[in-house]
């Protein structure tokens, strides 16, 4: 079955295209929780009990735990594998980089972290991309039109009378041949 069929499917059984981010940012944690990795932990937890019969999805953001150095690492390990079977993982590192340094960033997310998505940066090119779509049955969404007022300076500069943006959502669609690309566009848009 496809990434996307996979997720449709769990969109469907949750009745919930809900997507709830784990963006563990210590600054605006309840201070209880922000002090150490046990409370981030049990903060997380509290999210996921709080919330898994509601979710087809959840988006930790890998920056909040690779800024905690090992220890963070584990934590996101530990956070992912706590996620209920048939909730998606999605994880938001948006990676990508030439070919051999692409195809571990897709081995640590998808092998060894366990996701089910993950964001990724088109600008670099297909090849940047492949190792992540060589995972036929994981999916990867890709940076297209983002909510972030610096998306001006490229996103919507025009090259033969359409913005970048609307160049890379033709290619995503193009390279989905295994039906297992999506986009990142900003609600804002």
């Amino acid at each position: 079955m496809s990434a996307t069929s996979e997720l449709k499917k769990i969109i469907e059984k949750n009745k919930s295209m809900l997507c709830i981010g784990l963006d563990l940012d210590r600054k605006k944690v309840p201070t209880s929780y922000a002090t150490s990795i046990k409370g981030l932990y049990e903060f997380a937890q509290k999210i996921i009990e709080a919330t898994s019969d509601i979710v087809a999805a959840y988006k930790p953001n890998m920056a909040f735990f690779e800024e905690l150095g090992p220890e963070g690492f584990s934590l996101l390990e530990k956070i992912v594998t706590r996620i209920p079977d048939g909730i998606a993982v999605i994880l938001d590192g948006k990676r990508a980089d030439i070919g051999n340094t692409a195809a571990h960033y897709a081995s640590a997310m998808f092998d060894r972290l366990g996701a089910d998505w993950v964001t990724v940066n088109p600008y670099m090119g297909y090849d940047s991309i492949r190792p992540f779509l060589e995972y036929k049955d994981k999916g990867a969404f890709v940076l297209c039109l983002t909510s972030n007022p610096g998306s001006r300076d490229f996103q919507f500069m025009h090259v033969v009378n359409k913005p970048i943006y609307m160049y890379v959502a033709e290619k995503v669609a193009y390279w989905d041949k295994e039906q297992n690309l999506g986009l990142v566009v900003g609600a804002t848009h």
